[in-house]
């Protein structure tokens, strides 16, 4: 018996040995979370950024050339209750997170209402490098700034900065800002890269409003209400803006004199954008991101003298219920800059319109549209599309943007307006309720 409960005593042992020993638990304090901190969704494409302060205030961006926080006021006050529980409240922005993981460099989260999980680098620098400048770092310089063993560097977006070698030379390739990695033991910091460009990238004036181009390009004399004109000793520039929207869709730069060669402008572009292999020959036509149904802007360089900015339309066709209720000199201001021909009788007006965005490789779609009046104003809107557009593809986009209630027969969200396809003819009818 003795020696039976010897046998069991050791084989008891022997597992306590095995069993793999109770991880510490995490501690998390105001001061440990103390900095500025980033998450990037490469899904999303949102940079978000945290600041905490030792006082519990904290401030959150989702701009990278914000992080900085210059100017700004907190966003809102932050605590950690039962030291794993991390609260703010802030005027757009609160936080219920659960800590999961803190290091050094890095925490992770739990979002304690979606469940999700993400885990945010520290900003432990920022670096501005001029237009094909490289930064050596000096001995010790990463490590001075991130704790633990570094393995490797990596860049967010080599189409702005890349790392050259493994000992984190970084180079800047083209006009942006961008995030690189220092992955160590200690988890991942970043370092912010600002850098500059050949041109101006133009790219990201696409959808600002008339008062942001005036704001971040100067006031000027030489402007309308849907045209914003900069006439400068080296080039001229101009920001078209939409009418029915009021955003810019298009900026023209046109160069007076090339302060480079064309094959320096030809290699930057191809290295700041992703080009359309099909363009051999001028025009060259590049896009700003490599994913064609995720880009936003076109860029179309002449091989001359004018670099085109373009806002890409990812819809089918336009939503033409916006003129329903307008009178007819509303109808002619708001589609003039768009209009290919006109037909204008009393009882409705008809134009094209073309959009040479969808297929920005050459393809154009023509669709022909009929503004019918009922008294003074548009009650019935007639777009005729493409033949390039089949009635699977036509009723899959409608049903995604507006409230199915039968047959090829939608509603807007309001249940104002009816928008019905008629498939016979191709044609997407609009008519107010």
């Amino acid at each position: 018996m003795k020696k039976l409960f010897y046998l069991i005593s050791m084989v008891c042992l022997l597992a306590s040995c095995n069993k793999d020993p109770e991880p510490e638990p995490i501690v998390v304090t105001n001061d440990a979370l103390t900095g500025t901190w980033v998450y990037d969704n490469a899904a999303t494409g949102v940079t978000e950024i945290l600041k905490f302060t030792p006082n519990g205030g904290f401030y959150y961006t989702t701009v990278l050339a914000d992080a900085a926080f210059v100017g700004y006021k907190p966003e809102g006050s932050f605590s950690v209750i039962d030291k794993v529980n991390l609260t703010a409240v802030g005027l757009t922005k609160s936080l219920d997170w659960m800590v999961t993981k803190l290091k050094t460099n890095s925490f992770t989260v739990k979002d304690n209402v979606t469940g999700e999980t993400r885990t945010y680098a520290k900003l432990v620098d920022r670096l501005d490098l001029g237009f094909g400048e490289i930064y050596t770092p000096n001995e010790g310089y990463y490590a001075e700034k991130v704790a633990g063993k570094i393995t490797k560097y990596v860049s967010h977006n080599e189409k702005v900065a890349r790392v050259v070698d493994h000992t984190g030379v970084i180079a800047a390739v083209a006009e942006g800002i961008t995030l690189v990695d220092v992955v160590a033991s200690e988890g991942t910091a970043v370092i912010l890269v600002t850098a500059g460009g050949l041109i101006p990238d133009y790219a990201r004036a696409i959808g600002y409003t008339k008062e942001e181009v005036l704001a971040e390009y100067g006031s000027v004399e030489d402007n309308s209400g849907f045209m914003i004109v900069y006439n400068g000793e080296d080039k001229n520039l101009e920001f078209s803006i939409n009418r029915r929207t009021g955003l810019v869709v298009k900026v023209t730069l046109a160069f007076k004199h090339l302060a480079f060669t064309k094959t320096s402008l030809t290699n930057y572009l191809g290295a700041k954008y992703y080009k359309d292999a099909s363009a051999k020959t001028p025009p060259y036509i590049y896009t700003d991101k490599q994913d064609f149904s995720r880009s936003n802007v076109k860029i179309v360089w002449d091989n001359e003298s004018k670099v085109e900015f373009t806002y890409i339309n990812h819809d089918l066709f336009e939503d033409f219920s916006v003129a329903l209720g307008k009178n007819r000199q509303e109808v002619k201001e708001m589609f003039y800059i768009d209009c290919e021909r006109y037909e204008d009788l009393n009882s409705f007006i008809e134009f094209e319109i073309a959009d040479d965005m969808l297929g920005y490789a050459g393809l154009e779609y023509v669709d022909q549209v009929s503004l019918m009046f009922d008294g003074e104003t548009v009650n019935v809107v007639d777009v005729s599309l493409t033949s390039l557009l089949d009635q699977k593809k036509v009723n899959e986009f409608l049903s995604k943007k507006y409230k199915q209630s039968s047959e090829n027969t939608y509603t807007d969200e309001l249940g104002k307006i009816s928008i019905e396809y008629i498939s016979s003819g191709n044609k997407v009818r609009y008519l107010s309720l």
